[in-house]
């Protein structure tokens, strides 16, 4: 199937203007506010974004700010958004154009593209968006969006439908708009092109030309590889207070949530009496251990199941390694993983219900 460029372009940005999203970084071409939009929106969607956003901003006005954070402010304001290192390479990134630019948004590819945490589709939305800087910005929605329009039937992964696509998109993306043109393509993959339910077919400007409506196999366009199956991982972890305060430590720096804060935790289920073993050699006496409800946590690439106990603790020795922090500071300041923060909603529910014996926890455990 031919695309004509103008008939093409001419379609979007009329659907555009109609029905286009208004955005709160599209008020102003400032590239430091686009820049951290498209990090931010790299493994999460817009309406899901737009607070962390708006509170990132009000925080953080300027790459000046940004660079000169604090680590754990950095993760405070991104808590809740997931992919921590998205944050760093943000800090990192700001650092570099704070040293080597004098501050200066670099708008050149070639500088852009060396900053951490910046690929071509990131690179292409800030150029594009920012400066109208003729780069295309190719991500899952256009190769959607296209596989169906053109008709290809491959997986969204395959490479030739995203050499068949990133041509395209480079033959039609218009010198003077590429900024609207990107953004006009993504709210089209957002809101009626979508992936994971139905298209609004009806609603779209190339439902006339499209393939894939044409023969009837929009919801199946693009197709998809099986997914391989998540690791599992069981994890016991404690949810250890004294005199009010919790117990934290923080991860090691390299892996999965590095340098973040966590409630100590041990690999495998343990039974009640490895639960008292454990918090034996940390060094704290518990007056009570409750069973918390078993949770799950997904990441990416593994599961996490979280059996969460309740410990009363008596007394902890200082050199137990652990920071103890009040629900207040916690709130405020530190910074605790979706994986971890969701076992204080779990303990808050389950203060609210009568207590177990130690019968029943000793049942529960073994």
């Amino acid at each position: 199937m031919a695309l004509d460029k103008e008939s093409f372009n001419c379609a979007l940005f009329e659907w555009y203007s109609k029905s286009g999203r208004v955005l709160p970084w599209q008020k102003e071409h400032d590239p430091y506010r686009i820049f951290v939009a498209v990090v931010m929106l790299q493994q999460t969607q817009v309406a899901t974004m737009i607070p962390y956003y708006q509170r990132f901003i009000s925080v953080l006005p300027t790459i000046k700010d940004l660079a000169e954070t604090s680590d754990e402010m950095l993760l405070k304001l991104w808590e809740g958004l997931g992919y921590y290192s998205r944050a760093r390479n943000l800090k990192s990134a700001a650092q570099i154009i704070m040293k080597e630019q004098g501050g200066i948004f670099p708008k050149d590819y070639d500088t852009l593209i060396r900053l951490p945490g910046i690929g071509d589709y990131s690179a292409g939305a800030i150029l594009s968006i920012a400066f109208q800087a003729p780069f295309e910005a190719i991500d899952g929605n256009l190769y959607r969006i296209f596989s169906r329009i053109l008709g290809i039937e491959r997986p969204i992964n395959d490479p030739v439908l995203r050499r068949q696509v990133s041509t395209w998109v480079k033959q039609l993306l218009p010198k003077d708009r590429p900024g609207d043109f990107n953004q006009a393509l993504m709210d089209l993959g957002a809101t009626i092109c979508t992936a994971n339910t139905a298209p609004a077919c009806a609603c779209c400007p190339f439902m006339a030309g499209c393939m894939a409506h044409q023969k009837g196999i929009e919801k199946d366009i693009p197709k998809r590889k099986a997914k391989a199956l998540k690791k599992a991982e069981t994890r016991t972890v404690f949810v250890i207070l004294n005199d009010g305060k919790l117990a934290l430590r923080k991860r090691d720096a390299e892996g999965l949530l590095g340098g973040m804060w966590e409630f100590p935790n041990r690999e495998g289920e343990l039974t009640f009496e490895a639960a008292k073993m454990q918090l034996a050699a940390w060094k704290i006496t518990p007056t009570s251990i409750r069973k918390l409800p078993s949770l799950f946590h997904h990441f990416s690439h593994i599961t996490w199941k979280l059996i969460g106990l309740k410990v009363i603790a008596s007394f902890h020795a200082p050199e137990t390694g652990f920071t103890w922090v009040s629900r207040e500071t916690l709130q405020q300041i530190m910074s605790l993983p979706k994986a971890f923060s969701i076992l204080l909603e779990a303990m808050d529910d389950s203060d609210s219900m009568e207590a177990k014996s130690e019968e029943e926890i000793l049942t529960t455990l073994t």
